[in-house]
């Protein structure tokens, strides 16, 4: 009798340790970025914006896993339109949620804006670096 190996669900699929490491490199960039943008707009970390970052971080690690971002080997560009993808429906979801719960208006467009331009040109440039220095890594060895 022959045996079937069924195909495991994305969020169980395992990755390598250096995906693993693009994956917390991101989170952590963004957290900084946040903290960095909140208190220099807001003055400090208020609850609501604690709640913000925390569901960023959960709807990014959902959409980037239903994306691939850390399992696809491709060219940057294409990389690049992916995570850009991934990075604008995280947006786009915790946009629309913030106008289902009328929480919208208790939040910073301009920073808003900024954490989208500038958090997809960070993750985008620790992608390139990680690229280039793994490319160097196993031309040296």
């Amino acid at each position: 009798m022959e045996e079937r190996v069924l195909p495991k669900p994305a969020l169980m699929q395992r990755r390598s340790s250096m995906a693993d490491l693009l994956c917390l490199l991101d989170g952590t960039a963004v957290v900084a970025l946040c903290y960095v943008l909140i208190t220099g707009h807001i003055g400090a970390l208020t609850a609501q914006y604690t709640v913000f970052v925390f569901l960023l971080l959960c709807t990014m690690g959902i959409l980037y896993d239903l994306f691939a971002i850390y399992r696809k080997n491709t060219n940057l560009t294409r990389k690049a339109v992916d995570l850009l993808e991934a990075w604008s429906l995280t947006f786009f979801l915790l946009i629309a949620l913030g106008f289902l719960t009328k929480q919208a208006e208790s939040f910073s467009r301009l920073l808003l804006g900024q954490l989208f331009v500038l958090g997809y040109f960070l993750q985008l440039m620790l992608h390139l670096l990680v690229r280039v220095l793994l490319k160097e890594a196993l031309r040296h060895s």
